[in-house]
């Protein structure tokens, strides 16, 4: 990562929207949503800033007009960085408005997929769960309980 963009740009701050972000939508590593070329330049720019790729003299009058080269951010990041660069650089171009939400409608996830509802479904299953097992053992402390009274009463 480029010196200039770690030491005044920490990534923990935005993991509370990353997490959102990526909890909402799902989209392929280097998948561009549009055609739009503000879009394209727009993540060029933030990949640029994120890894010093200043590739020739003029990046001053071409900034943000080069390619994103997958090949290079694959090879000095783990699979789980090069996501996390990718949606980081999605959420840099829709916070300048080069991207639309509109664009990334088609890569939003259902909200059964969402991470919110997996775990709210964990949890009222392990709730159901813990009921039925109530209900089944006053079952069966009734059953003994009326047992004993037969033989009680025998």
């Amino acid at each position: 990562m480029f010196y200039g963009y770690k030491n005044y740009i920490n990534d923990s701050d935005y993991k509370k929207h990353f997490e959102a972000f990526s909890d909402q939508y799902w989209i392929k590593d280097f998948e561009m949503p549009c055609d739009r070329p503000e879009a394209k330049k727009a993540v060029s720019r933030y990949i640029m800033a994120r890894y010093g790729m200043f590739l020739c003299y003029d990046d001053l009058e071409a900034w943000g007009e080069h390619k994103v080269m997958p090949v290079v951010i694959r090879r000095f990041e783990s699979e789980q960085n090069v996501k996390r660069c990718w949606y980081m650089a999605l959420m840099y171009a829709l916070n300048e408005g080069a991207l639309t939400w509109e664009d990334m409608e088609p890569y939003r996830k259902h909200h059964k997929k969402s991470k919110a509802f997996l775990t709210e479904l964990k949890f009222q299953y392990k709730e159901l769960r813990k009921r039925i097992k109530a209900e089944e053992d006053e079952k069966k402390r009734k059953k003994e309980e009326e047992r004993r009274n037969k033989r009680k009463y025998a």
